[in-house]
């Protein structure tokens, strides 16, 4: 939870009282198996397995019900984002979630969520590989084909309590699964081939992709927690794509190359969303590359069209509707510059020790090509030429270092660009603003030993307040100054 703007300006770090039970629990766990065989003339075979397992309770403040409200009475209240964006008209409930001493809410007065979730990810894949030569050409070509399934089990409730003096007590708990109980499932078969020729100064990169997608949503109720199937509810999606591509890059002279690529993006919609059309795009970029020795320099235009960009309702979004809900933009337009480089300045300058230098800089400007209402709280009321909210203008990163065989330092600049926070063009009203903010890094290391290294690290080395967001809900301040140490073995 993040804060009004004006707690922001006075007590950045500041976390009311209805936050502090708060909190995320997790387990993960990975498998997977590959195997590799040379199969003569050139070809090669790969083949690998693979399963994820992440479970999740993440138990934090949904909605403030300063009336109060009974266990198992559903969902009431005023959202925590609508809240701090408003603390005036929500008067009462911000009263609440400030939770001040001598204040004593009604019960219920707070819904915590359990926002309990289990999630699956496995498949198979094999690829065929082959390199060599025909007709005096060079080719280096893989193809493969994979079979994936995915599975998100929703099963959420709330936990309700009370504000006494600061502290939380618990008033009830509502059934687990009353929340939200469903079962979201994915399976996607994929084909994919891509050929690397290279012909004289000339490389060739197509390749194409074919994707089946067989969307599945279970919805079981909030009235049938055991999943007896008496509310079952089901809805299936599928959708089919050929994503081709082509990348070809011109080795002008020994330093100089030019690049360029043309492909075509796709994104499936989520299981349920019948009504939802897959985000497709078409994506073109041009560019050029130096090199000569230690120094590199590199320079990419972009412009990335989408025929219908999809956007989600997530718990760090926010907004009207549930999480997992999705909404259509139509065409965004989405163009830029990437500019970077790097350096050995000890190449120039004589010095016994190294120096490296490295920057990159990026220019993206995004708009959208039609007007539109949207429930998407991010996008709102949307009109033709209107910027996406959450891309930046203008984003650099730089830096500076000194080393020798046994020591080093480096200093780190991150220049991020003023952000809004909702679809809209011209000045950014201060609401929907996350201003710009420039961070320094620092760090030193030592080789104490040929085994042991020892390293300080300073992240905001200035101690540089600023807000890292406005989203899901409220300013959230960025990283204060943090240090960093460690001891690296090796052997």
């Amino acid at each position: 939870m993040g804060l009004t703007d004006a707690d922001f300006a006075s007590t950045p770090f500041r976390r009311y009282a209805a936050a502090q039970l708060d909190q995320i629990n997790a387990k993960h766990s990975e498998l997977s198996a590959r195997y590799r065989a040379d199969l003569g003339a050139g070809f090669d075979l790969t083949v690998l397995a693979y399963q994820t397992r992440f479970s999740r309770d993440w138990f934090k403040l949904d909605r403030v019900n300063a009336a109060g409200s009974l266990v198992n009475s559903g969902k009431s209240g005023t959202g925590i984002s609508a809240i701090l964006d408003d603390p005036l008209t929500n008067a009462n409930a911000f009263e609440v979630l400030e939770g001040n001493l001598g204040f004593v809410s009604a019960d219920g007065a707070l819904l915590i969520k359990h926002n309990n979730r289990d999630y699956v990810a496995k498949g198979l894949q094999a690829i065929i590989g082959w390199q060599g030569e025909f007709a005096g050409v060079s080719h280096n070509f893989e193809t493969s084909v994979r079979y994936h399934q995915d599975e998100q089990d929703r099963f959420q409730w709330w936990d309700r309590y009370k504000v006494d003096n600061g502290t939380l007590v618990l008033t009830g708990s509502d059934t687990p699964g009353t929340e939200s109980n469903r079962i979201d499932q994915a399976r996607a078969l994929a084909f994919y081939a891509q050929d690397q020729i290279k012909a004289g100064k000339w490389t060739f990169v197509p390749g194409l992709r074919f994707e089946r997608v067989v969307l599945r949503r279970d919805e079981f109720g909030k009235n049938d927690p055991t999943r007896s199937g008496v509310n079952l509810a089901e809805k299936d999606n599928y959708i089919s794509a050929f994503v081709p591509g082509l990348g070809v890059i011109y080795q002008a002279n020994a330093n100089w190359s030019l690049f360029g690529g043309v492909h075509r993006g796709f994104s499936p919609p989520g299981p349920g969303k019948t009504n939802t059309d897959a985000e497709t795009a078409r994506n073109w970029e041009l560019g050029t590359r130096y090199a000569n020795g230690a120094l590199r320099l590199e320079a990419t235009g972009f412009f990335n069209a989408f025929d219908n960009m999809i956007g989600t309702v997530t718990a760090s979004t926010s907004g009207v509707g549930n999480i997992g809900d999705q909404f259509d933009a139509g065409k965004v337009d989405v163009m830029g510059l990437e500019l970077s480089g790097e350096a050995e300045l000890s190449d120039f300058t004589g010095t016994d020790f190294e120096m490296p230098v490295r920057f990159a800089y990026t220019y993206t400007r995004a708009e959208f090509q039609n007007s539109f209402a949207s429930n998407f709280e991010p996008w709102g009321n949307v009109q033709a030429g209107d910027l996406v909210p959450y891309i930046p203008t203008h984003q650099f990163s730089g830096s500076l270092g000194v080393q020798t065989t046994r020591f080093g330092s480096e200093l780190a600049v991150s220049i991020i660009g003023d952000v809004r926070t909702q679809a809209g063009q011209g000045n950014i009203p201060s609401n929907n603003l996350v201003a710009g903010r420039t961070i320094l890094d620092a760090s030193l290391w030592m080789q104490a030993t040929a085994s042991i290294k020892l390293s300080l690290s300073a992240r905001n080395l200035t101690d540089k307040v600023y807000a890292a967001a406005r989203r899901p809900a409220g300013l959230r301040p960025g990283l204060p100054r943090t240090f960093l140490f460690a001891v690296t073995f090796s052997y």
